[in-house]
């Protein structure tokens, strides 16, 4: 029976190992806990010009094994435009969280793997005066290297509620990301971000045209940054808007933005079932055949007063769609149109033009023009 104490004696050995190795790093991040979390709180104050208030700053380890973890509990940043208060949210968050290999932390590199943000809200702002909410980073000139980098693999985000408002060139933007995962090298030179988002669109308005209203979307892309060259790009990007599929291309550059997002041969039944608006949204769901297409090219400069130049065109052809509870029926759709903002602001065009249909009491034809 020798195997059986040799197994015991095994187990022991084993069991106490673990436990003092559990007691031992649990001594040392109780010893270690202030020099960690006043050395990243200075680093992190070095970039900023505004006051950051955090309620709870704490350290996991056995949470977030293998991976340490700085607990940076109910954050908030203050506007940083002229006599913002308290009211003024530029960023809350319930919980950052940044996580360190311990190995690293050892020998006294705090480099950053992973970011998790738990809910809050972002909200940017540029006033009438062209003003933004959120320049809250110094210009550094130091060129005294830090312990504190960023050597990021991945950043998870969920339940952020962002809003973008441009009292400048009236932009609105306002949605809630449900879930965002950005995954890949952000340290080299030029990499490769795979990025998986899901969120709600609230609003997207130009002016006095809303574009995008109370609609679920997601995306998995993957987004090319070149540090070098200070560029952005998405090429060959899917966006799920309610379901449906649309291709986009994004660049961004340090001059300006430039966005494309086509949908050809979209069912007629899916676009009025869909994307209608919630308060016009029949009680039943519309039968239908024929389609739709939408294509819209969008530029804008990197400015706070730049105006985007949107050219936007979308189209109906032979479509049918049936109300199915009282069979009301409008047959031989047809329809072609366009919004422009090429002409600068207060000159938007939205023009509908060739609109034809057929209902059981005749047909009908026209045309709107609002400028």
């Amino acid at each position: 029976m020798k195997w059986k104490k040799r197994l015991v004696r095994f187990v022991k050995w084993t069991f106490g190992t673990l436990l003092t190795l559990v007691l031992l790093i649990t001594f040392l991040l109780y010893v270690f806990k202030d020099d960690i979390i006043d050395y990243a709180i200075g680093e992190i104050n070095k970039t900023l010009k505004t006051k950051v208030e955090v309620d709870e700053i704490d350290i996991t380890f056995w949470a977030t094994f293998p991976n340490l973890s700085l607990d940076f509990n109910e954050v908030f940043i203050q506007d940083a435009l002229p006599n913002a208060t308290r009211k003024d949210t530029l960023l809350y968050t319930e919980q950052i969280r940044l996580k360190f290999s311990p190995m690293d932390i050892w020998n006294e590199k705090y480099n950053v793997k992973k970011i998790d943000i738990k809910p809050g809200t972002l909200q940017l702002k540029v006033d009438k005066k062209g003003r933004v909410n959120y320049d809250i980073f110094k210009e550094s000139a130091s060129t005294e290297k830090s312990n504190f980098n960023l050597t990021l693999e991945s950043i998870h985000a969920t339940g952020i509620r962002f809003s973008y408002a441009n009292q400048v060139n009236d932009n609105t933007y306002k949605s809630k990301v449900q879930d965002l995962r950005l995954a890949g090298n952000f340290t080299q030179d030029q990499f490769d971000i795979d990025t998986k988002t899901v969120f709600y669109i609230q609003r997207i308005q130009n002016g006095l045209v809303p574009f995008i209203i109370n609609q679920q979307a997601s995306t998995d892309v993957a987004i090319h940054i070149d540090q070098v060259a200070k560029t952005f790009a998405i090429n060959k990007g899917k966006l799920l808007l309610s379901g449906i599929p649309f291709d986009f291309d994004v660049k961004v550059d340090t001059g300006k933005v430039n966005l494309r997002i086509d949908g050809d041969h979209i069912p007629l039944a899916d676009l009025a079932n869909k994307l209608a608006v919630k308060e016009v949204r029949t009680v039943s769901e519309l039968k239908g055949s024929g389609t739709g297409s939408f294509h819209l090219a969008l530029e804008n400069q990197m400015k706070k007063d730049s105006y985007p130049k949107v050219n936007c065109t979308f189209s109906i052809d032979n479509g049918r769609l049936t109300e199915p509870t009282k069979g009301l029926t409008l047959s031989n759709i047809d329809l072609k149109g366009y919004y422009s903002t090429l002409q600068g602001k207060d000159k938007e065009e939205l023009s509908i033009k060739n609109v034809s249909f057929q209902t059981i009491s005749g047909p009908f034809s026209g045309k709107l023009d609002i400028r």
